[in-house]
């Protein structure tokens, strides 16, 4: 589901407050998955946002899913920042979660997600850990969401 740059700029502008440079972000498959299975990316500042999406979307995503990402920044002072665009799951059996790792290795639940939810911000300074799990029962679309570094003035 492509943003197109306007409104796409208008909803970092609403998020972040008006950035003195604004990129670009041009949407592409880097991390559109197709198996699953766990998977590590790292994000650079002033790449274009990375989307992630669920195998199969926009059509319907198998039963008995288990996938995670692992989701890692440039080092310094900038947020992980998670876009969730679509999501469209089996309510109360198929979930999104979204983790955030700190230096000690524990582990904080930032989101649980199922059921069909708006756009969504989700940010952080560590790694975060996307986990995808479907039941044996309904297939649905699934979801899509965007990843990018911004720094603590919100510029991307």
């Amino acid at each position: 589901m492509p943003v197109d740059d306007h409104s796409y700029a208008d909803f970092l502008n609403s998020v972040f407050g008006k950035p003195k440079r604004l990129k670009r972000h041009c949407i592409y498959d880097h991390f559109n998955t197709g198996d699953c299975g766990v998977s590590q990316y790292n994000l650079e500042y002033g790449e274009p946002a990375h989307n992630l999406t669920s195998p199969n979307y926009p059509m319907n995503y198998p039963n008995e899913l288990t996938c995670t990402w692992k989701v890692t920044g440039a080092e310094g002072n900038f947020w992980i920042v998670i876009l969730l665009i679509d999501l469209i799951l089996e309510r109360g059996y198929d979930f999104v979660t979204v983790k955030e790792v700190d230096d000690m290795g524990n582990v904080h639940i930032l989101a649980v997600l199922t059921g069909t939810v708006k756009i969504t911000r989700i940010r952080s300074l560590k790694e975060v850990e996307v986990d995808f799990i479907s039941d044996h029962t309904e297939e649905r679309r699934g979801f899509y969401l965007e990843m990018f570094l911004a720094n603590h003035e919100g510029e991307v």
